[in-house]
């Protein structure tokens, strides 16, 4: 929480990646002015010697986060991990949010991760996620990390309801998609978790057959 809240140092990146194995590590910093933010990013390479790269990217709600998105995908390009243009294309959805939503689904996730990190095995509190929800009613990304919540919470029919509001705002929601197709298995429903794995994998460019048998695999195991 103190890492998170910006009241510790940052973290010996270096270190960490190699000990978790991670090959880029990004981290960043934000401040407010007005109603804007000022992100500022660093995105390191661990495994080929201290390699960094930083930028300065503004992020404002009133044009749906797409400047913000588009600043960061030109970014990742000059550091030498440019996105297909297909796949950037799919980024950049039009997220209707607020900074007063995008403050409660911080807060949301900061408590998801404790929670699944820390937390007892009981329920997470929704409190904050409705808050974001109904602050931003068409976010994507308020619904999609309430399902996440809901499907932790074994909700899988209340988790499957938003997975599927989250795809009429983004349809190609890859989160949405992949809790869809676990809602499916955990519900047994071949039909729907087939559907739903032929989905992603079509999104992202892999191979359907596959998909089907790793769903098989996962139903088969249950």
């Amino acid at each position: 929480m103190a890492y998170c809240r910006g009241e510790d140092g940052l973290l010996d990146v270096m270190k960490v990646g190699k000990e978790q194995d991670i090959h880029y590590w990004l981290q960043g910093r934000i401040q407010q002015h007005g109603n804007k933010i000022k992100v500022i990013l660093v995105l390191t390479n661990t495994k080929e010697g201290h390699i960094e790269w930083t930028t300065e990217l503004t992020l404002e709600p009133t044009d749906q986060l797409i400047g913000f998105r588009t600043g960061f995908l030109t970014w990742l390009e000059t550091c030498g991990l440019p996105l297909p243009e297909d796949w950037a294309a799919k980024t950049l959805w039009s997220e209707k949010t607020t900074l007063e939503g995008l403050g409660f689904l911080g807060r949301a996730l900061e408590a998801f991760y404790l929670h699944s990190s820390w937390g007892d095995k009981g329920p997470l509190d929704l409190e904050l996620l409705d808050r974001a929800v109904s602050t931003a009613p068409a976010s994507y990304l308020a619904h999609d990390l309430k399902r996440w919540i809901l499907y932790k919470n074994k909700d899988y029919m209340a988790a499957e309801e938003s997975f599927q509001s989250a795809l009429k705002v983004n349809s190609n929601g890859l989160g949405a998609i992949s809790g869809l197709m676990w809602c499916a298995v955990y519900t047994n429903d071949e039909e729907k978790a087939y559907k739903w794995a032929i989905a992603k994998a079509d999104i992202r460019g892999e191979s359907r057959e596959a998909a089907k048998a790793f769903v098989a695999k996962k139903m088969n195991n249950r």
